[in-house]
């Protein structure tokens, strides 16, 4: 679960914990006042989810004030020897 307070594609607080179908709503409410205009065509992943998609990369916690900020995958087989099979 995202746990930075400020969803990076909004800039709303808190709106990542909402489940997908009323993030989604809320998100398409919102882009009629809202500052920052935002597509609904994003979905927040986890860190099983990134490890899951890039299984033979490193990943990396992006973090401030503490808390992980977002997730960025580094490397492949070719930067993980321990990893080749």
């Amino acid at each position: 679960m995202p746990n930075f307070v400020v969803e990076s594609h909004t800039w709303l607080p808190l709106i990542q914990f909402l489940p997908r179908p009323l993030l989604m709503k809320t998100i398409g409410f919102l882009n009629k006042w809202w500052v920052k205009k935002t597509s609904l065509n994003w979905n927040l992943l986890v860190e099983r989810q990134m490890k899951e998609l890039f299984p033979d990369a490193v990943i990396i916690k992006e973090k401030v004030l503490g808390l992980t900020k977002s997730f960025v995958a580094i490397g492949g087989r070719e930067t993980r020897p321990d990893r080749l099979t």
